[in-house]
């Protein structure tokens, strides 16, 4: 399930791509993908962008290519600047025993 926390949303799409992977004879086609995705998508600010994707594929008659979806869902909620928050959080990491 996704929230719309940035901070999650390169794991979630990360997950979602490999389940879709392993099912890929369920989820053999753009549509199916994205439907599927979108269901994950029920909370906070996700399930008000999903909505209004399922909005405009009713009004088109279609969901749009897989490879677009990913882009448009990257561009709403992944951080632009992956590589300076990895070295952000590499700089604070506290090493503990286990």
């Amino acid at each position: 399930e996704f929230d719309s926390n940035q901070n999650d949303a390169l794991r979630w799409r990360q997950l979602a791509i490999a389940y879709l992977l392993i099912n890929n004879q369920i989820y053999n086609d753009d549509k199916k993908k994205i439907i599927f995705a979108l269901a994950c998508m029920t909370l906070g600010s996700a399930g008000v962008w999903a909505l209004s994707c399922y909005k405009a594929a009713e009004a088109s008659g279609m969901f749009g290519m897989w490879l677009a979806w990913n882009d448009t869902f990257k561009a709403a909620f992944q951080s632009t600047n992956t590589k300076g928050e990895a070295v952000s959080s590499l700089m604070t990491l506290v090493q503990t025993r286990g």
